[in-house]
């Protein structure tokens, strides 16, 4: 029985492997397990910052001096609107203790579109 073609094929099959797991990982097909979990921690966080901007929406709609206050933010800088709002407390949630940048900012920039 002739084994000559067990070497090429050897090599052809390590070459294929290193060359589908480069493309793989360079296209985005495959990612590492530190990617997926960077991405899967960052969609949680978007997820949670949508959910909690609305609440505090709300809480900005509760304030008795909202007109004068949605007046002061309107004439703030975009990038000062979220410590305009943290310092309100209007983004701190229900039983928290401290308002979230994030939350602050995706707030802001909602209050920032109402007409009152």
């Amino acid at each position: 029985m002739k084994t000559d073609f067990v070497k090429p094929a050897a090599w052809g099959l390590a070459i294929g492997v290193a060359a589908t797991l480069f493309i793989g990982i360079q296209t985005g097909w495959m990612v590492t397990a530190g990617t997926a979990r960077h991405n899967a921690s960052q969609a949680v966080e978007t997820a949670v910052v949508k959910d909690l901007a609305p609440i505090c929406v709300a809480n900005f709609e509760k304030d008795p001096n909202r007109k004068a206050d949605l007046a002061d933010l309107k004439a703030k800088e975009s990038w000062n609107q979220g410590d305009f709002v943290q310092a309100k407390g209007w983004s701190v949630m229900p039983g928290g203790q401290a308002a979230d940048n994030d939350v602050a900012a995706a707030c802001a920039q909602k209050i920032a579109k109402l007409d009152q």
